[in-house]
């Protein structure tokens, strides 16, 4: 890194020496070599999301915006917490749910225990009962609220739907709070 002679910029970097460390093999297949990628593309890709300009934008946009949450609510002196999303509530129907279990770690469905009426017994799993990821955090901040007063949560939430298209998000943050003892 040097003083740089031009005008317009501070400084420039000289390179004197490049390793090449690889190469893409078929660069007309490459997906980064794209002009254009349809954003479908990278559900298959994640790994590939931040070096896009669509996603890197995402990202920038939505570290601001936690930034300026945290900040609003730390002003108003509520606490951030991080309830579990890990449930066994479905938070008063608010939408389909994910269902998370260990039974399913074997790969015959025979093996997954049962119940007299044919049912998966979840007595045998982890939880002992039914749990899934949670569709909302609005359950937990409730209960926490009556000892802590003023909290809220940017857990991200869950759901379910059998939709997949750019209006459609599997997960999300959700931004929840709950006040205790207000009079305005």
């Amino acid at each position: 890194v040097v003083k740089s002679p031009a005008s317009g910029q501070l400084i420039e970097v000289n390179v004197s020496n490049i390793s090449y460390i690889g190469k893409v093999e078929d660069p007309m297949n490459f997906i980064l070599c794209a002009k254009k990628m349809n954003i479908e593309t990278l559900r298959s890709h994640q790994e590939w999301r931040a070096k896009t300009k669509t996603f890197n934008a995402v990202f920038r946009i939505r570290g601001g915006l936690m930034r300026a949450t945290h900040a609003f609510f730390e002003k108003h002196n509520l606490l951030h917490l991080d309830p579990n999303v890990i449930t066994t509530s479905d938070c008063e129907g608010a939408g389909e749910v994910f269902t998370i279990t260990n039974l399913h770690k074997t790969e015959y469905i025979k093996d997954i225990p049962q119940t007299k009426d044919g049912k998966i017994d979840y007595n045998a799993d982890m939880f002992q009962k039914h749990a899934f990821l949670t569709v909302s955090s609005q359950l937990q901040l409730e209960a926490l609220c009556s000892g802590l007063s003023r909290v809220y949560t940017t857990n991200p939430s869950f759901r379910a739907e059998h939709s997949i298209s750019n209006r459609h998000l599997a997960s999300f943050t959700h931004i929840e709070y709950e006040l205790a003892w207000i009079d305005h």
